[in-house]
This record gives structure tokens, C-alpha cells and sequence, in this order.
């Protein structure tokens, strides 16, 4: 810059100091200064560069049309060095980094900006100077302030070095004494330039026309001159050789300047194609920038889609492990089941033998409570028998007073028919109680 730092950047707020001293409106300040700062801030923290500074000054003067910028016109060298700017910052641009320490820029697309520009400049032997100080190293690199001291070097050598066309300086808004001054300094007309001007008005003169004019001034002279000083005449003949010969050479350069208008309109209409294939390289390069930005998001994209298929197949795999486990579980309860239908069927076999056994059972203690009823049956006779023999012993024992043997005999019948009673009323009780 006007007092460029080491590392090729200037304060904020010295810049903006500078501003205020060499531009009248503050509005005009702010507003530089914000151009600047949406060009991309230019610097890490407070501090701008030189390109940043160039790119957001020309972006100020093309909206307040207060100056003039040179861009492709007038001066090729500044033209070339103003694509060589903006080429560089949208390099920068698209590396996406804040601090321009941290994010060089790589020697060979320097080198492949500055050999486009080279190949379209009408002075081709600068900028292969200017290639020549780039650093050709394998993987060497430059920071944006490195860079934009070197612009801003070759600038000040450029605008000392450029002749000024139409009453205007080639370097537009910066003054001779400091380049970045936004203040165009004013030129105070001269006789030359007055002089020019007032021969532009008079477009009706041409160099042919000057010498038929002169032709007929000699012509006349020469009648004028006395027939008695041959000198004088010779020498007027001559004159009129030379206008002639003049002439004829004023005619071969006019059409050595016709075919050189032609040649410079060929020219011009192939530097608009190239400027226009530049045009349309530079779009390129911005929808390969777009197109790379997106393969970035297609990249992301696609590593979250991986990460959630790897996190997929590892709940698949845990789905599959609990599958086998509740197929498992499964068998296993199946089997049971199967175990349960052969208890079942075993219990419901048990059941119906058991259904059958009660069923013979209530046969049997029907069978029983017909045996008990006819063992009654015979108790209640044997019963009777008893009474009777009762009956009898008591007639026994009146008779048995009389005879004890008698006696005896009938005691031990009654015994022995007691006995009997008893036995079968315990077997009729058993068999019951079964």
C-alpha cells in the first residue's frame, strides 16, 4: 500500500485514517470501506491488502462513476494486471479460508492466470518478466499479502511508466505521488493539448489535402517568380518533385494505415472472442468451483448415508441375534408345547381310567351294598333265630332248672350263635367301609 507492512497488508484504521484526509465526504469513506470489507475483509483480523483494497476502489468509483478505471483499454499492462487481480481473488475465494496466512496460493495456477493473460496482452514480453519472479519450485506457494505487495509494486512502476491518452491519466484515480489516493488530480490544460484539440475539430483536413493545397501555393508562387531567375525556379521544380514524390508516399502510407486499421479490427474482433472465451473459461471455473462444491456436499452426504448404513447393519445384526434367540425361545416353547399335549394325553388316558375305575367302583359298591343288604338281611333272621333261641334258652333255662345239663348244652348254642352274628356283622361292616 502507500506504506505497505511487512507482511504486505495495512491497518484498517490507518487506512481509513488516509481516506478521511483525501476524500471530502465521509459517506464516500464508509462506503469504500465497506466494499472492501464485502470483497472478502482482505486480511486476518483489522488488516487489508492491496488487491482487496484495488478490486473494492474500482467496485466504488464504477457505482459513483466519480473516476475512471482502466480496464482493457488504454493501457494493456494495467488491464492485464487488473484480470491478474481479480483472477487471484477468486482463487483465494475458493479456497474458502479467513486468514490468507493460512490458505497460500499455489505457484502454478499463478503461473497458469498470468500465462492466460500472456497469451491475449498486446506486450507479451512483460508478463513474461513477471512469470519469471514467480517461484517455480515443486509445491511452492505465495500468501495473498505477498501477492498483493508484488501488484502493487508492479502498479506504481506500470502507472510511472504509462503515457497518459486523452488529457487523462492512465492510473484513473490515483494520483502520481501516492497510487491509492481516490482523489483524481486535476490537469491544467496545456498549449499542446489546446493545440490538439483544435486540430481534432477540424476534421476536414487530411494530409492529401495538405499537400494539393501546397501543390497549388507552389504553383502559384512559381508563376509569380520572374522568368529571369532560373534558380528560383529550378529550385520551385524541385519543390514540386518533392511534393509529388511526397504525395505518392502519403498515399502508399495511407494504404500501409488502411490495411493496418484492418489488421487492428481483425485484431480487436479476436480479442473480444478471446476476451469472451476468457469470459466463458472464468464461468467455467466458477461452475467447476460449484460443481467441486457440490461433489464436497455429495461426499458428506454420501459418508452420513454410510455412517447410517454401518449403524443399519449393526442394528440389523443385533435384530438377527435377537430373531435367533426368540427362535430359539421358540423351539424351546414349542417343544414344551408338545410335551404338554403328551401329558395331556397321557393325564386324559389316566382321567378316563380313572373315570372307568370310579365306574367300577360304583359297580362294585352297589354289588357291596346288595351283599351288605342281604347280609342284613341275614343278620336281622339270624337276629330273629336269636331272639327265638333266646326264647328258648329262657325256656331252656326254666327247663334247666330241672336238668343242668340241659342248661349247659342250650349256654354253649347260644355262645356259639353269638360268635356267628358277630363275625358276619364285622364282615358286612368291612366290606361296607370298602
Amino acid at each position: 500500500l502507500s506504506a505497505p507492512a511487512e507482511d504486505g497488508t495495512i491497518s484498517r484504521v490507518v487506512l481509513e485514517q488516509v481516506l478521511r484526509q483525501n476524500i471530502a465526504r465521509d459517506e464516500d469513506v464508509v462506503k469504500l470501506m465497506r466494499l472492501v470489507r464485502c470483497g472478502g475483509a482482505g486480511g486476518s483480523g483489522d488488516r487489508v491488502d492491496f488487491l482487496h483494497f484495488w478490486q473494492g476502489l474500482d467496485q466504488f468509483y464504477a457505482e459513483t462513476a466519480a473516476g475512471h478505471v482502466a480496464r482493457g483499454g488504454g493501457c494493456d499492462t494495467i488491464a492485464g494486471m487488473v484480470r491478474f487481480r481479480d483472477g487471484v481473488l477468486q482463487i483465494w475465494r475458493s479456497q474458502g479460508a479467513e486468514d490468507p496466512s493460512l490458505a497460500p496460493i499455489s505457484s502454478q495456477l499463478l503461473l497458469g492466470l498470468l500465462a492466460e493473460i500472456k497469451n491475449i496482452a498486446v506486450d507479451p514480453t512483460y508478463w513474461d518478466q513477471v512469470m519469471q519472479a514467480v517461484p517455480t519450485d515443486e509445491g511452492a506457494s505465495l500468501t495473498l499479502p505477498e501477492v498483493a505487495e508484488a501488484v502493487c509494486v508492479w502498479l506504481r512502476e506500470a502507472l510511472k511508466a504509462a503515457p497518459p491518452s486523452d488529457g487523462q491519466p492512465v492510473a484513473g484515480p490515483w494520483l502520481e505521488g501516492c497510487p491509492l489516493s481516490p482523489l483524481p488530480s486535476p490537469m491544467p490544460s496545456s498549449p499542446v493539448a489546446s493545440a490538439t484539440a483544435s486540430v481534432r475539430g477540424m476534421d476536414s483536413l487530411t494530409p492529401n489535402s495538405d499537400l494539393h493545397v501546397a501543390a497549388e501555393l507552389l504553383e502559384e508562387i512559381g508563376q509569380c517568380i520572374a522568368r529571369d531567375r532560373p534558380h528560383v525556379q529550378r529550385a520551385v521544380a524541385r519543390l514540386g518533385a518533392m511534393i509529388e514524390a511526397a504525395g505518392r508516399a502519403m498515399h502508399r502510407w495511407e494504404e500501409e494505415v488502411e490495411a493496418l486499421r484492418r489488421t487492428a479490427a481483425m485484431q480487436g474482433q479476436r480479442r473480444q472472442e478471446i476476451e469472451a472465451e476468457l469470459h466463458r473459461a472464468h464461468e467455467n471455473i466458477d461452475d467447476a468451483a460449484r460443481v467441486a462444491g457440490e461433489r464436497d456436499e455429495a461426499r458428506r452426504r454420501v459418508e452420513a448415508l454410510t455412517k447410517e448404513v454401518v449403524d443399519l447393519r449393526d442394528s440389523y445384526a443385533a435384530a438377527t441375534d435377537e430373531m435367533a434367540r426368540l427362535k430359539a425361545r421358540s423351539d424351546d416353547t414349542e417343544r414344551q408345547r408338545k410335551d404338554s399335549e403328551r401329558m395331556d394325553w397321557h393325564w386324559r388316558g389316566r382321567c378316563e381310567q380313572l373315570e372307568r375305575a370310579v365306574e367300577e367302583s360304583h359297580g362294585q359298591a352297589q354289588w357291596m351294598r346288595s351283599e351288605i343288604d342281604r347280609w342284613m338281611g341275614e343278620s336281622r333272621k339270624r337276629d330273629a333265630d336269636v331272639q327265638r333261641l333266646r326264647g328258648r334258652l329262657r325256656a331252656a333255662r326254666l327247663m334247666a332248672r330241672s336238668s343242668q345239663g340241659a342248661a349247659e348244652e342250650a349256654e354253649a348254642c347260644a355262645a356259639l350263635l353269638w360268635r356267628e352274628r358277630c363275625e358276619h356283622a364285622a364282615e358286612g361292616a368291612s366290606a361296607q367301609h370298602e
